[in-house]
């Protein structure tokens, strides 16, 4: 083969290169709606299976932590008010565990939505929120995994709180729902929606000693003081608890406070803040304390 018929060929090869360069150099052709849908599912579910794996560790972690206040229980130096205030604070931060996981897991399957909808012409029935689409059956899901989650914390506690009367005669109430998890619907065009503040007491603690704690969270700005009052006998008592990651505690009938141990009963709760705006955030409840 001479020089010049190898010259030849390569510039033959190097013709036919160019079209398929040029073509592989542009966008991808968007996706049909049936493989945008067939994708955005595949992603929800390695989501939500990712959810079901985190909540149960959290679950399980809650319920060895419950497991050794039971053996604190037995020991010679229990004390009935550090316990109610470490409970209280274990609920808190499990309730707070829960409430992340499952709004980043939605916050990812709107993300993702988000990437395929640039990929496609128009909206698919899939991605309509509303529409008993893929994204509404998810967060269905994500709230089904969070209630189960609950309803076997509370039946650890349920538990602990029979073990805490056989052992030490001491009457423990609980309550706690995790906050609904919260994502904004797929727009890949629209601004990011600002954070709205939400005031919230999911946990609320008492026992026969006279404590009552309550345990919730603040989305506002960090550093900021929550304040709440209960109202004993037509008299209002108040307590503040600086948010600490979203997170804030009150306990009311310590010994040496101000309202004392709470006798048995049913109190009157309002959570309260300010915010720079003028405007106010209020929680109103009631909760009440066991007798011994």
């Amino acid at each position: 083969m001479t020089t010049r018929s190898v010259v030849t060929g390569l510039l033959a090869l190097t013709l036919l290169a160019v079209p398929a360069l040029q073509a592989g150099s542009g966008s991808p052709p968007p996706l049909t709606d049936k493989k945008a849908s067939k994708q955005l599912q595949k992603e929800i579910n390695s989501h939500l299976k990712f959810q079901r794996q985190e909540t149960n560790r959290i679950v399980k972690d809650f319920c060895f932590a419950i497991d050794e206040f039971e053996d604190y229980l037995k020991d010679d130096s229990f004390e009935a008010e550090c316990l109610v205030e470490n409970l209280i604070n274990e609920m808190g931060f499990q309730l707070g565990m829960l409430h992340e996981n499952s709004t980043t897991v939605l916050n990812t399957i709107n993300f993702d939505a988000e990437q395929l909808l640039i990929q496609v012409e128009g909206i698919p029935d899939a991605f309509l929120e509303g529409a008993c689409s893929s994204l509404d059956k998810a967060k269905d899901k994500v709230r089904d995994t969070l209630d189960k989650a609950t309803d076997k914390m509370r039946a650890k506690m349920k538990s602990f709180a029979k073990k805490a009367r056989k052992v030490q005669d001491l009457g423990v109430a609980a309550v706690f729902v995790p906050p609904e998890p919260v994502a904004i619907a797929p727009d890949p065009v629209a601004p990011p929606v600002p954070q709205v503040k939400d005031l919230k007491a999911e946990a609320r603690m008492s026992a026969s000693n006279g404590m009552l704690c309550i345990s919730g969270t603040y989305s506002g700005d960090p550093g900021i003081s929550v304040s709440a009052e209960i109202t004993l006998n037509g008299k209002q008592y108040g307590q503040s608890a600086t948010v600490d990651g979203c997170r804030w505690m009150v306990c009311f009938g310590r010994e040496g406070s101000s309202e004392g141990p709470l006798p048995p009963g049913n109190y009157p709760i309002e959570v309260r803040e300010f915010n720079v705006d003028g405007t106010q955030d209020t929680v109103t409840t009631t909760f009440g304390v066991p007798g011994s």
